[in-house]
């Protein structure tokens, strides 16, 4: 299972706003937590200044709701509300929730030849066991990024002794299996927004 964090864009849209001049909305990028409860208050603005202050803006109305309700439901529509209990009009706000994600990973399996005799069990060639990391965790999803990979004698006090080091980067390494050792990952959030349940207790 993936870290329970992930970032997410929220694309904001409205209709039937108050009769004001009304400009495009922006795109919001925001760190999506499973476990909190991320309260957002999104307010729309007429905005006919270069001023930052809002206080001498129109306001057309808003909508408080929690971050978790709208990737919960991928696209959620509200009435917009000049207060609470009273509504802007016909004017409504839709959010979509979609999770900025590069949902690739590397499977990968490595061997060495002729180490020196320092290798536990007396095995010169050894064979790592095979495992799979997200690039993103891996490389920062960059293929050219320089990986450097240390070999090294394990011992239980800490002190492990250097057998050698090679630089390589996730292209060249692509290069040498032959192929796209590429697989495709399913975050935590894909299950969320696929409309998994979750039932937990917390203690």
């Amino acid at each position: 299972m993936t870290d329970c964090v992930t970032k997410v864009e929220l694309c904001v849209s409205c209709t039937d706003l108050l009769d004001k001049d009304v400009g495009s909305n922006q795109r919001l990028k925001l760190d999506y937590h499973f476990e909190k409860v991320q309260n957002l208050k999104l307010g729309v603005y007429d905005i006919d200044n270069s001023s930052s202050d809002l206080g001498d803006d129109d306001y057309l109305g808003g909508v408080e709701l929690t971050l978790g309700q709208i990737v919960a439901s991928k696209s959620l529509t509200r009435p917009l509300q000049l207060k609470k209990g009273k509504p802007a009009g016909k004017g409504s706000i839709t959010i979509t929730a979609e999770e900025i994600k590069d949902n690739r990973a590397i499977e990968l399996e490595f061997e060495a030849k002729n180490l020196d005799k320092k290798v536990v069990k007396n095995n010169l060639s050894p064979s790592w066991k095979k495992f799979t990391v997200a690039l993103q965790t891996f490389c920062g999803s960059d293929l050219e990024r320089p990986l450097k990979v240390d070999c090294s004698d394990y011992d239980s006090d800490g002190t492990h002794d250097l057998i050698g080091s090679f630089t390589t980067k996730v292209s060249e390494l692509m290069k040498a299996a032959g192929g796209s050792p590429m697989l495709t990952q399913y975050t935590f959030l894909d299950y969320v927004m696929g409309g998994c349940q979750i039932n937990f207790t917390v203690c």
